[in-house]
C-alpha cells in the first residue's frame, strides 16, 4: 500500500451527529446532499444553503497538532473573506465556528489534478506548469493585514525526529537561516499544494485546503512539490528552475526542502501503518 493511500476509519455516528447539529445551528438552512465522507483528518458534508452548493469541514483529528491547524484554517479564509483581489479561485467563505472548528464553504465544482498527495507516476507537464503559474500569482499577491506567518523554520526542526539532523547540522541550518531572512521577501505561500489540494474549475485552477497556508520565505511551495512528486529528473529540473536566481532565494528553497523531508519522513516513521 502506498502513501496517500492509507485506510481511512469509518465515520463514528456519535461524531456525525455532533456535526450536524453544529452545522444546524451555525447554518439552519443548510441541506444535505449527500452522505458524509471524510478523508484522514477531516468530517465533510456536502449540502446547499439558499441555492448554493457548500461543504462544511470539521476535524477528527484530535491531536493539538490538527485542532490548531483547523484554527489556523478559518483564519486565512477569514483573512481571504476580507481581500479585494484574491489570487486564484479559491472557495468562499460561507460561516465558521472557531469553537466548534466548524468551516463551512462554497462548493466549487472541478477535478482535482490528480487524487493522490504522493503521485506514482510524474505529474504530465500539462497539469504541472498550471499548478506552478497559479503558485507563482499566489506568490505575488499582497495579502491582507492578519495573514498568518510561518518563519521559524529552526524551531519546526527541533520537534522532528532527531536522528534526521544531527546538532551540527541543526546549528548550521539555523545559521545560515539567520543569515539569509534579512534578504529574502516574504510571499503568501500554499504550503501543501499536491495534485489532490487543487481544482481545475471553469474559471482557473483553484487551490484548496488552506489548513498550512502563510507567508513564509521564497520557494517553500516549490520545495513541498520538489519532495511530494517524487524523485523525477524531469520535474525536478522544471521546479527548480522556477526558483529566483538570488542566492538567497536558492538557499530558502533548499532550506525547506530540508524541514519539509525531514518532517514528511517523521510523519511516516510515526503514522504509518504497520
Amino acid at each position: 500500500m502506498t502513501a496517500g493511500t492509507w485506510p481511512v476509519p469509518a465515520i463514528a455516528p456519535a461524531l456525525e451527529g455532533h456535526v450536524r447539529a453544529a452545522l444546524h445551528r451555525l447554518c439552519p438552512g443548510f441541506t444535505p446532499t449527500a452522505p458524509a465522507t471524510r478523508t484522514e483528518t477531516s468530517l465533510l458534508l456536502t449540502g446547499e444553503l439558499g441555492n448554493q452548493p457548500v461543504i462544511a469541514k470539521h476535524p477528527i483529528d484530535r491531536r493539538p497538532f490538527w485542532l490548531d491547524r483547523s484554527r489556523h484554517e478559518i483564519s486565512v479564509y477569514t483573512a481571504l473573506s476580507t481581500a479585494r483581489n484574491p489570487p486564484n479561485p479559491a472557495p468562499r467563505l460561507v460561516a465558521a465556528d472557531p469553537t466548534e472548528l466548524l468551516l463551512v464553504l462554497t462548493l466549487l465544482p472541478g477535478t482535482p489534478l490528480g487524487p493522490d498527495r504522493y503521485p506514482t507516476t510524474p505529474l504530465p507537464a500539462g497539469r504541472l506548469h498550471p499548478l506552478l503559474d497559479t503558485l507563482d500569482t499566489l506568490h505575488h499577491w499582497t495579502p491582507p493585514a492578519g495573514f498568518p506567518r510561518d518563519d521559524d523554520y529552526p524551531t519546526q526542526l527541533t520537534h522532528l525526529i532527531p536522528d534526521l539532523i544531527s546538532p551540527v547540522d541543526h546549528c548550521r541550518f539555523t545559521e545560515l537561516h539567520h543569515a539569509i531572512s534579512p534578504h529574502v521577501a516574504h510571499q503568501p505561500q500554499h504550503g501543501d499544494p499536491h495534485p489532490a489540494n487543487t481544482l481545475a474549475t471553469p474559471t482557473g485552477l483553484a487551490l484548496l485546503d488552506f489548513e498550512v497556508t502563510a507567508t513564509r520565505p521564497p520557494g517553500y511551495d516549490l520545495a513541498m512539490l520538489w519532495v511530494l512528486l517524487g524523485p523525477n529528473p524531469d520535474t525536478r529540473r522544471l521546479l527548480t528552475t522556477r526558483i529566483d536566481r538570488e542566492p538567497a532565494a536558492h538557499a530558502a528553497f533548499w532550506l525547506a526542502a530540508t524541514l519539509i523531508l525531514a518532517r514528511e519522513i517523521t510523519s511516516h516513521r510515526r503514522h504509518a501503518p504497520t
